[in-house]
């Protein structure tokens, strides 16, 4: 049995109801995060996915870190009607660099190459596609990366390519909007980890909960540890680690894709060190069963692809996507 004893972060005591409550769940093993994406930015459905998880029990929204998606995330919860002490946080995806993350990618359109067969349509978890007047249609704010599209595409009208992240300039701003959360992507770059952190420190000292995301793609599992290991000396006690194995893979629903995610994170549990993990990347709704069956004693999962597309039929659905979205939220519980 791999297990840690984490205890709460430093800056605790400035947190505000949310973001105890997101603390609390990681302390019982439970925390539920919703992952949109960090190129997601539909307006429309941020707010719907953002209503329809907080009246489900979330206690993050994952979302692209942009002033009108954080506007988006946040009038949907308000419209969730929640009281305050449940509502989720709301947590933005910053990138040390998002030139090879695959997080910070989106999916380009050569119209000229497209012969409209319509192929993506069906693949697509977003229904970013659609045929209008007898082309193809891409609502490209939609996208969020997953890729599954690319390879259904017979001519190569399709590529993945970067998306460019936004920068700490701009967290004031985000902050005053009402997000409380932050999570870094290091990719292949972790040693710019610290510089980034302290230069986040000098332009927004607002006290942010903070999660660093390290992942099983950029590193091999004793790099993963050693990551961790110096997560911990920069950030100490109760810091929040979410661990990707194949991060946009939860589309298919397979155990084995989330393979790859219970072995990192067990690698960065084995360092017995009191941070709080949390485990993301082809995650479904089967991912207590594998962990309480690996005996692994993560602290949080976070689920996207998997997520919208169970959602996705039902935005227009309200009450039918919240009974959904609270089955998923209860699962990750510890049984």
């Amino acid at each position: 049995m791999i297990t840690n004893t984490p205890t709460l972060p430093s800056q605790v005591a400035n947190y505000n109801t949310g973001q105890y409550r997101a603390m609390r769940a990681l302390r019982e093993r439970r925390m539920f995060k919703l992952i949109c994406g960090a190129t997601y930015s539909d307006f429309d459905s941020v707010a719907k996915y953002s209503e329809i998880f907080a009246r489900a029990g979330a206690h993050i929204v994952d979302i692209c870190a942009h002033p009108t998606v954080v506007t988006a995330a946040k009038e949907g919860i308000l419209r969730a009607n929640v009281p305050e002490n449940k509502q989720p946080i709301i947590m933005v995806s910053l990138s040390l660099d998002h030139q090879h993350d695959p997080h910070f990618r989106r999916v380009a359109l050569d119209s000229s190459s497209c012969d409209t067969c319509g192929a993506c349509i069906p693949t697509c978890p977003t229904q970013a596609f659609s045929i209008k007047d007898g082309k193809l249609s891409y609502a490209k704010e939609r996208c969020y990366g997953c890729g599954a599209c690319v390879p259904i595409c017979h001519v190569d009208a399709l590529t993945p390519e970067p998306v460019q992240a936004f920068q700490p300039a701009i967290l004031p701003e985000l902050w005053e909007l009402g997000a409380r959360c932050l999570e870094i992507h290091v990719g292949p770059n972790f040693y710019w980890l610290e510089p980034y952190l302290q230069k986040i420190r000098e332009i927004s000292p607002q006290p942010w909960m903070v999660s660093v995301c390290i992942g099983s793609g950029f590193a091999s599992y004793s790099e993963l540890k050693e990551q961790a290991e110096e997560i911990y000396n920069i950030l100490g006690d109760g810091t929040l680690i979410q661990v990707d194995g194949k991060a946009m893979s939860g589309f298919v629903k397979e155990d084995s894709v989330m393979l790859q995610s219970l072995a990192a994170a067990q690698a960065v549990l084995e360092v017995k060190l009191p941070l709080y993990v949390q485990v993301s990347g082809g995650i479904n709704d089967r991912i207590r069963i594998l962990l309480d069956q690996f005996g692994l004693k993560t602290h949080g999962v976070g689920i996207g692809s998997y997520a919208k597309k169970q959602i996705e039929p039902y935005l227009n659905d309200i009450e039918t996507a919240v009974q959904i979205a609270s089955k998923l939220v209860q699962s990750v519980k510890p049984l």
